[in-house]
């Protein structure tokens, strides 16, 4: 059965209030101590760490400590939950309401349900979840609350406290703040640490946190941020805790509430401020239909054997004062690991659905796909999906998930009257192929002018694209290395494998930041997406140190290279926008918003076709990846609140990405306005 496993989350039966009031008695754990929220400020306060730094603090900027303990207790204040049951059981009759009107169900693999209960009430637990959107954390604190487990501490970007009556219901939920950025302000960080380890070491509900930081827009996985990570081990290293179990949490959408919002944030709308008000506006979104959510709660990773099996040890910490906040270079190295295995495990906790399997297929096809060609391609992808361990989530038979898949991406996608699916649009792509052109050099297309008409037309088409993008992406993780290798191998010549090596490399380098990939050398990746390709029957040896794609396996072939094609055109269209500026000194705003132009004038001119590299995002991702190459540079401004600069600091090198990365974008296409080797 499709959902085998997997319980409903009970959103229809007996009343909201009722639902809301009955008996939540959950079992507590061991080693908790009871503590209200004023005793674990208070522990945190009177702290020996905090006490030295508040009198650093007071040393290093002439104030008098008593001054410097009024701003920690404001603080802790700023930051602390104030966890009450009824505040709770209020947002659970709200949440509740909504959830029936916008979802058709939500499931939860019942054995995850079972395990964490089990973990809460032995072990300090943190809870790890996805973050595609701001309903992550309530639904993660109904279900908790629905299976009678202990409600959460939960990290909340300050955002939140724009609201203010929702901020408070959260801070009364189990909800504490944090702000965005505080590496620079020792105090805030002292303080901080000193509350999230206080929580966790009390064993009074288990610690909750997005390893990503902030939700997706793009529905992929984000780099981790170990910031809070490297919080919650040092206690483990201190010799404080003996285990801390870390619980990946995996929440699959069929449809992201924020679809819309995420496409345009992206192409350079500004994200409205949360507050009260706009959750109000927002409820014109309850008339929607947003599917079905799956919640897979994944097997703990153990801190101690995750020490244990990196011969991380706690002995050489023996020597350190209790309260250091010093990290080994091994243990650094360990913070880093487990971000990653984090996002491998919910990676592989997440469920396909056909909107995503839909919106790859037909981003595939720009001119369309014939809905009957559809159904047939849902078989194959479903195919290739589960052989990559991946698990696909439709119910009855490839026709009905077609039909689904069109219901949840009905925004975005159109059925033409010869019953062929493809994005909507048509009227302005229309209008936009009006426009004169003719083929022009990139050179040409770098200093021509775009008016104000086109760039609105071709902006349009991209957020079109941008919402289907968000889909497809929710696959994507499945496919990367391979999908980066076929990119760089003729379609129907034979290629030598050390050239498609050097190719493979400049693509890794350049996805650095677009990517979340395996922390392995670029020789292993590739070596690995190799062998995988021939295992499949994808590629085979033509001759010793050649090999050529399989004809009878052409349609894997192409999907791999359509599937990552559009970031590597994106980052291309980064370099070309660098190396026209080479020399000069760029703002970094002023370099975003130029690549993003020269983006709009590639599609203008028919240079390229790709609506995604308009995503601010990707710009942001290459500008990332080319720094971490030292490729450019971008050093601070020197003056306050100003912002950073951007230079070249590799021309040559530069120039070389480019081609590179032009050889794999245009490989097999006649393009002689395009400079490649």
């Amino acid at each position: 059965a499709a959902l085998d496993g997997y319980e409903p989350l009970n959103l229809h039966h007996g009343g909201d209030v009722c639902y809301a009031l009955r008996k939540y008695a959950p079992g507590g754990n061991r080693h908790s101590k009871g503590r209200s929220s004023r005793e674990v400020k208070d522990e945190v306060f009177n702290s020996a760490r905090l006490r030295r730094t508040m009198q650093e603090v007071a040393m290093e900027t002439g104030r008098e400590v008593k001054e410097v303990e009024r701003e920690v207790k404001s603080l802790l204040d700023e930051i602390g939950h104030k966890m009450l049951l009824p505040a709770a059981r209020t947002i659970v009759v709200g949440l509740r309401m909504a959830l029936r009107r916008l979802l058709r169900g939500v499931y939860i693999n019942g054995e995850g349900v079972a395990r964490l209960r089990g973990l809460v009430e032995q072990w300090p637990v943190v809870l790890l979840p996805s973050h595609r959107s701001y309903l992550d954390f309530l639904l993660v604190s109904l279900v908790l609350y629905d299976r009678g487990i202990q409600l959460p501490c939960i990290a909340a970007g300050q955002d939140f406290m724009n609201m203010k009556m929702v901020s408070a219901f959260l801070r009364r939920s189990g909800a504490f703040f944090l702000r965005r950025t505080f590496s620079s302000d020792q105090l805030y960080k002292a303080v901080f640490a000193g509350y999230v380890q206080a929580l966790l070491s009390s064993g009074d509900a288990p610690l909750e946190f997005f390893i990503e930081g902030t939700r997706s827009r793009t529905a992929k996985s984000l780099h981790p941020k170990l910031g809070l990570m490297s919080m919650v081990v040092e206690p483990y290293l201190a010799g404080c805790l003996p285990d801390i179990m870390m619980v990946p949490i995996s929440i699959s959408y069929e449809r992201t509430l924020e679809e819309q919002l995420f496409a345009r944030e992206l192409l350079g709308v500004p994200k409205p401020k949360e507050s009260t008000r706009g959750l109000l506006k927002a409820t014109s979104i309850l008339s929607e239909d947003y599917g079905s959510i799956l919640i897979t709660i994944g097997a703990p990773l153990s801190l101690h054997d995750a020490c244990q099996s990196r011969g991380v040890s706690r002995v050489p910490r023996s020597v350190f004062p209790k309260d250091s906040t010093l990290l080994l270079p091994k243990e650094r190295q360990l913070i880093l690991e487990l971000g990653h295995m984090i996002l491998e495990h919910t990676n592989q906790g997440m469920r396909v659905f056909p909107s995503a399997m839909v919106a790859a297929l037909v981003l595939q096809s720009p001119e369309g796909v014939a809905r009957s060609g559809l159904v047939a391609r849902m078989e194959w992808l479903k195919r290739e999906i589960t052989q990559r361990s991946g698990q696909v989530y439709w119910e009855g038979d490839a026709d009905s998930a077609v039909a689904a898949g069109l219901r949840m991406l009905y925004t975005s996608l159109e059925v033409t009257e010869d019953n062929v699916v493809r994005a909507r649009g048509g009227r302005l792509l229309s209008e936009l192929l009006r426009s004169p052109r003719r083929q022009r050099t990139i050179e040409e297309v770098v200093t021509m002018e775009l008016n104000r008409a086109d760039l609105d037309l071709v902006t349009e088409l991209s957020f079109l694209h941008l919402l289907l993008a968000h889909y497809r992406n929710q696959l994507l993780h499945l496919f990367v290395p391979e999908a980066m290798l076929a990119l760089c191998l003729h379609r129907d010549t034979p290629t030598d494998i050390g050239s498609a090596q050097r190719r493979f490399e400049a693509l890794h380098s350049a996805l650095a930041r677009e990517f979340v990939l395996p922390l392995k050398s670029p020789g292993e990746l590739f070596s690995e997406a190799l062998q995988s390709l021939l295992d499949r029957g994808v590629l085979r040896s033509r001759r010793p140190g050649w090999v050529v794609p399989n004809r009878h396996s052409g349609e894997t072939f192409a999907f791999l290279r359509n599937l990552i094609l559009p970031f590597v055109v994106g980052i291309w269209v980064v370099c070309q926008h660098l190396i026209s500026f080479a020399g000069g000194v760029q703002s970094l705003n002023a370099t975003i918003k130029s690549a993003q132009r020269l983006a709009a004038k590639c599609i203008q001119t028919g240079l390229l076709s790709h609506y995604e590299i308009l995503s601010l995002e990707m710009v942001k991702n290459a500008l990332a990846s080319l720094t971490l190459a030292e490729l450019i540079r971008q050093p601070s401004s020197e003056v306050e609140g100003r912002d950073r600069l951007v230079m070249v600091a590799e021309q040559d090198k530069l120039v070389q990405l480019a081609k590179e990365l032009g050889t794999a974008i245009f490989i097999d296409q006649e393009h002689p306005w395009i400079d490649v080797p």
